[in-house]
């Protein structure tokens, strides 16, 4: 028997007897490893002197209905089970005690305790919580993650994990401890991220992909009036309208459409009535997709409905042009080019005007389909991926960045590893990654430090197409980086490991060190 404070455990070759002692507050795993590592040659104890609530394992040896004789270190014990259960002549099981008057011992078998599981029974039991599979694990994951496993700590994250019993106790128990307020919608998006489900910039794809449709068949099937469809449309048409802190470069409809769809847009607005001049600069192509929206919204906005053509509205807002310029233009406003990163606030701007412009989606969504399910659902889907990025961002710095390339949209992820604190004061090395996702190069990561007028950085690429490529424009990075006043170095690595939000990020500053993941061979 070894006894370390008031935490005794008795451990024998056939089962362990962990008595019903008090644990001290803040008990923490070291506290409960230590013990259950301490060796034990040998035990004599009485088993009659276990007490209620004990937690203990041993062999079954007689089953006689309700009565069953049960080993421990080469004693029998003859207890009374308060549960029918079918138990058979050698099973190793664990069970509770339930009462002892010191003649007859009742005991109750507790589910799945064994391979070591006993300790997380005993604090269960010590905390008043009944011993099930689940808080079981609940403990186990407190234990991992370095929590306090005290009788108020217990019973606080039972009473947070029991609000969703739907929901893995090890994503409750890890957002408690990175002080991420625990909601459902924060708790599904917490579980995207550690799937790698997180990417806002292919939910913004589908939106696009879902919204138009919407607006041009609700044209199409008549059951609105004009009058009404034409406000929704002149809304959506405002909302994307380039905001203040947040004009982007649009494209000119010449960029957007080929020759025989130019020809076929202006003679929809020729139906409509719109001034020579105007036509002859949207037949020309060198009109922004921006500026001809605008045109429309003018335009349509002086006159009423029933002095347009009978079916010109409806021409032109389900018409294949109009749905693929208010793409483009919705694109132009989610996506971002690389060279508005320069910008101040562009991110920032981005993110406030996106959550205007969902909810206004979501308005008409609502009127017109009367929540049209998978539509409805991504749009909610935006926002709460932005609310959560927001509650991340109270104590570490991340974002996603949906970019434009060329002809390709790419998902980037900016993590800053230096927490808002130091990085306000100016403390240290300031340390980032950039991850990239795109279809040409496939995934790209690049870590970044900064201390002083040094800047270190290290591309992890996944193939030597992609390696050969950048290692022939480091230059660019170097020389630019230097105008500056920087001195710059490169290293090139092989990527290996995607990154892991949760281990990598959120827990980088608690565990104080480096990014771990990223042991790879230097390629040059």
């Amino acid at each position: 028997m070894d006894e370390t404070g008031d935490f005794m455990i008795i451990s024998t070759s056939n089962g362990i007897v962990l008595s019903n002692t008090n644990l001290e507050q803040n008990t923490t795993t070291s506290d409960i490893t230590s013990l259950l590592l301490k060796q034990v040659s040998s035990v004599n104890f009485d088993v009659s002197k276990l007490l209620v609530g004990d937690v203990f394992q041993g062999l079954i040896t007689d089953v006689r209905k309700n009565e069953v004789t049960i080993q421990i270190n080469g004693q029998n014990l003859n207890a009374h089970l308060e549960e029918s259960i079918n138990l058979n002549i050698g099973q190793n099981i664990s069970f509770k005690v339930q009462n002892n008057d010191g003649k007859q011992i009742s005991i109750k078998p507790m589910p799945s305790i064994n391979n070591g599981n006993e300790v997380f029974a005993k604090v269960l039991s010590q905390a008043g919580v009944p011993i099930t599979e689940r808080n079981i694990e609940m403990v186990k994951t407190m234990m991992s993650e370095q929590m306090a496993v005290d009788k108020k700590s217990i019973m606080e994250m039972v009473k947070q994990i029991s609000k969703y019993p739907d929901q893995e106790p090890a994503t409750i128990i890890q957002m408690s401890k990175l002080t991420i307020p625990i909601t459902q919608e924060n708790i599904c998006q917490f579980e995207n991220y550690k799937n790698f489900e997180h990417k806002i910039d292919q939910t913004m794809n589908q939106v696009v992909d879902e919204f138009i449709p919407v607006l041009s068949e609700a044209w199409k099937d008549g059951s609105r009036q004009p009058d009404e469809l034409l406000r929704m449309q002149f809304e959506i048409i405002e909302v994307f309208q380039e905001q203040e802190g947040n004009k982007g470069e649009t494209q000119l409809l010449k960029e957007i459409f080929t020759a025989k769809e130019i020809k076929s847009f202006t003679e929809q607005l020729r139906g409509l009535g719109f001034l020579p001049e105007v036509l002859e600069e949207v037949k020309s192509g060198n009109i922004s997709s921006n500026d001809t929206l605008d045109l429309i919204k003018q335009t349509l906005g002086k006159l009423e409905t029933y002095n347009f053509p009978e079916g010109a509205l409806k021409k032109l807002f389900s018409g294949k042009e109009f749905k693929v310029l208010l793409k483009n233009h919705i694109e132009n406003n989610w996506f971002i080019r690389p060279e508005e990163l320069l910008k101040e606030k562009k991110i920032e701007d981005m993110y406030k005007q996106l959550y205007r412009q969902i909810d206004k989606m979501e308005e008409i969504v609502d009127n017109l389909t009367k929540g049209e399910q998978s539509l409805s659902k991504n749009l909610t889907s935006i926002k709460t991926n932005m609310d959560f990025m927001n509650q991340v961002n109270q104590f570490m710095n991340y974002v996603q960045i949906p970019l434009k390339m060329l002809n390709q949209k790419a998902h980037s992820d900016l993590y800053v590893f230096t927490n808002k604190k130091k990085l306000s004061q100016k403390e240290g090395k300031l340390s980032a990654l950039l991850h990239l996702d795109m279809e040409a190069m496939g995934p790209l990561d690049i870590y970044i430090q900064l201390e002083n007028n040094k800047v270190d950085t290290q591309f992890f690429v996944e193939d030597t197409i992609s390696f050969d490529l950048i290692i022939k424009n480091t230059y660019l990075l170097t020389s630019r980086l230097e105008a500056k006043g920087y001195e710059c170095t490169v290293e090139m690595k092989e990527r290996k490991k995607t990154v892991d939000f949760v281990e990598d990020f959120l827990k980088h500053e608690q565990q104080g060190n480096k990014i771990q993941r990223y042991s790879f061979d230097v390629r040059a």
